[in-house]
């Protein structure tokens, strides 16, 4: 999985470098909302969508068999300033094997240039669907990306989410008792997420990684 990650990182880099040197792009007198961000003066505002596969680095407080991945997107508005700093907020989603979650939040960009940048998203996590585990709100999400020409960006993602869940401990010939654990899951997560134009790429990736390695029996 690592390797199909790197490949189709690499080949987004030169396909971009390709693009930029094959295309003179005429020089804007003014600036607007843009669906792929830029800094002043080609955008006054941009568009933030993006989507994103996380992979665990350190974890703590999660139950049992829980998966070590973390699906995320994100949708938001962002105003450029005139010292290479941008402000807005986003509506994130985040999904793993115990569910979803949606929260809000600000954002803050530095451009490193015309091509890169690097995006701080603290966000309160407020609601979400359960599936083996019943999730206690609000939680807490945070992220730090370096992106490359608002196409791709390399992130850093950390969580705080609360729950509990019903274990049944059965003693033969007693009864089964159920037993309530409450607990915090803390997780530190890295990944790569597709931005604008990729934003559906990483998701697509995914599925077709499962399809590849997923065990068919094709009979004798």
């Amino acid at each position: 999985m690592i390797r199909f990650i790197l490949v189709l990182t690499l080949g987004v880099v030169l396909s971009e470098i390709s693009f930029s040197q094959s295309v003179d792009t005429p020089k804007q007198e003014y600036c607007n909302t843009c669906f792929r961000g830029k800094p002043r003066p080609n955008c006054c505002s941009f568009i933030i969508l993006e989507s994103g596969l996380m992979f665990d680095v350190a974890r703590g407080g999660y139950p049992q068999d829980k998966e070590g991945f973390v699906f995320t997107a994100d949708f938001g508005l962002m105003f450029n300033n005139k010292s290479s700093k941008a402000f807005g907020g986003t509506i994130h989603l985040a999904a793993d094997d115990d569910g979803t979650r949606f929260g809000i939040g600000p954002r803050y960009r530095i451009w490193l240039g015309p091509k890169t940048a690097i995006d701080l998203s603290p966000r309160i996590m407020f609601g979400g669907s359960d599936n083996s585990v019943r999730r206690k709100f609000p939680g807490f999400s945070f992220s730090a990306s370096y992106s490359l020409s608002e196409l791709l960006s390399f992130d850093t993602y950390f969580q705080i989410i609360p729950y509990e869940m019903t274990n049944y401990q059965y003693a033969p010939p007693g009864p089964v008792i159920p037993q309530i654990v409450k607990d915090t899951e803390t997780g530190l997560y890295l990944g790569i997420s597709g931005r604008s134009y990729l934003a559906p790429v990483v998701p697509l990736a995914l599925a077709i990684i499962i399809a590849a390695t997923f065990d068919f029996n094709w009979g004798s």
